[in-house]
């Protein structure tokens, strides 16, 4: 005779259990990893679109990232470029003491030999000022058949001539050129004119001398004046292109940090 031996009881206690646990270990495990869908079969659709969002979300923290990199990249620029403006400013006041009639022969040598230094100066701070071991302004001296010219050639990091591509957002299409070349080729063909200490005996464009003497505080102080100015200049129009290139910098990093926000925090 077949007998079944059974505790309904029982049987619905263990199935409420099974149930609860697995209930209870779904709600641990969102407690600790802080994320409503940790499988797929929590939410088969909705992992599909957490997955796209998780994917854009880290993408902008690295942007964050890649904009903190960039914004310090260009205050060390602008930080030279504040090094040669105080340079070319001291050089114009020897200038404009040399050009004073009561100054003795001698006088005017111990001028000139402070300009000098202070030019190649700022040949140094142009040619040597790097980010992590890379040149920011230079490729090089700018050489002919071996020869060293006091100019150097506008490249490096920042001084490409395509200049440099700075990742801003989560996609493709977010990035920041800053291409300085152009200012930076001016810049050096007009020191070319400042001082014999920083001369380019070619120009940017080709190894053909660049018209006119290099002014020297002997015999022409007043022509040295006016292209320190023509430099100034120079060096302004590059920290304008710098200066605003930070700005548009810090306005995608506060955009990014609010889409971000309302990514992870909808």
């Amino acid at each position: 005779m077949l007998s079944i031996n059974t505790n309904k009881a029982a049987m619905a206690a263990i199935n409420s259990i099974d149930t609860n646990n697995s209930l209870l270990v779904k709600s641990m495990t969102r407690l600790a990893t802080g994320k409503k869908i940790n499988s797929s079969s929590d939410d088969a659709a909705g992992k599909q679109i957490a997955n796209r969002l998780q994917s854009q979300s880290d993408g902008q923290q690295v942007a964050q990232k890649n904009i903190s990199d960039a914004t310090s990249i260009i205050q060390t620029a602008d930080s030279a470029l504040d090094t040669v403006t105080k340079d070319l400013t001291r050089m114009r006041d020897l200038a404009t003491q040399a050009a004073n009639g009561t100054n003795s022969q001698q006088d005017v040598e111990a001028l000139q030999t402070e300009y000098n230094e202070i030019a190649a100066n700022i040949y140094s701070v142009l040619s040597n000022t790097s980010y992590g071991g890379t040149s920011l302004f230079s490729s090089g001296p700018q050489t002919d058949t071996g020869q060293v010219y006091g100019g150097f050639i506008p490249g490096g990091m920042m001084g490409g001539k395509t200049g440099i591509t700075f990742q801003t957002g989560s996609e493709s299409s977010d990035v920041l050129i800053l291409n300085i070349n152009k200012q930076l080729s001016e810049l050096n063909e007009d020191l070319c004119k400042v001082s014999y200490n920083y001369n380019c005996q070619g120009s940017l464009e080709s190894d053909q001398p660049i018209d006119g003497e290099t002014p020297e505080l002997y015999t022409d102080p007043a022509q040295a004046m006016e292209d320190i100015d023509t430099a100034l200049s120079d060096v302004g129009k590059l920290q304008s292109a710098l200066g605003s290139s930070i700005n548009r910098l810090n306005s995608c990093s506060k955009n990014l940090q609010t889409m971000n926000d309302n990514l992870q925090y909808p």
